[in-house]
């Protein structure tokens, strides 16, 4: 309760389960409905429940990483990364912590953070089939991913980019194309052909100042 009450005096807004009402008791038995529909692969109820048991008592970092398993489960896998981290902040050994990071950042192509967490992982417990099944697939995808890099650079270098459509692009197909380039743009952020290819659906959005100024950028960093 004094966590709680120095949290309130904060001018932070902090997470969500920040107040928090730090009752053990209903915590647990919050966690034991979760893990209870885990075992019937009813994940959506795992995830509310382990979401209440984090929310009555956020500092137990077995409630964040289990939410994580049910958010990875569900395919949400942007929120089972930051669930996986909380947990990890409240216990940095806890090894099913880690390889769920590792697997919910290998799912959003942050590979380098999927491949940290996992070799984190196997340094805890080196008989870990997961940790090491996951890291060799994050090192795959971490390797494959700077070799595409080096392909558009070497692309770019060669104006080797292929030419936007040459007819009109209806702009609900077009905010959807923005929306994608951003997202991978996110989880890239040094790769040139991301990048670029905010600043071509920008053009497709008629966002022509915003798509400049992406351009700029561009030139910029390379």
């Amino acid at each position: 309760r004094a966590m709680s009450a120095a949290q309130r005096t904060s001018d932070d807004p902090g997470p969500w389960w920040r107040d928090g009402e730090y009752d053990e008791a209903r915590a647990e038995d919050a966690n034991d409905e979760g893990m209870r529909a885990m075992s019937t692969k009813a994940y959506v109820r795992a995830f509310d429940a382990f979401t209440e048991a984090i929310r009555l008592e956020p500092r137990r970092a077995v409630y964040h990483a289990n939410r994580a398993a049910a958010g990875i489960a569900l395919g949400r896998f942007e929120v089972a990364a930051d669930d996986a981290q909380h947990a990890i902040e409240r216990d940095d050994k806890y090894v099913k912590a880690l390889i769920r990071a590792g697997t919910a950042n290998l799912k959003i192509r942050r590979h380098a953070k999927a491949l940290e967490m996992f070799r984190r992982a196997l340094e805890l417990d080196p008989t870990s089939v997961p940790a090491e099944r996951g890291a060799r697939e994050a090192e795959r995808a971490f390797n494959a991913s700077n070799q595409e890099a080096e392909r558009q650079r070497d692309a770019a270098r060669h104006g080797m980019r292929a030419a936007l459509p040459r007819h009109d692009i209806d702009q609900d197909t077009a905010a959807e194309y923005l929306l994608s380039a951003e997202a991978a743009l996110r989880a890239n952020p040094a790769l040139e052909g991301a990048k670029a290819n905010v600043a071509e659906a920008l053009v497709s959005c008629q966002r022509y100042e915003s798509a400049l100024e992406q351009c700029k950028k561009l030139l910029d960093d390379s």
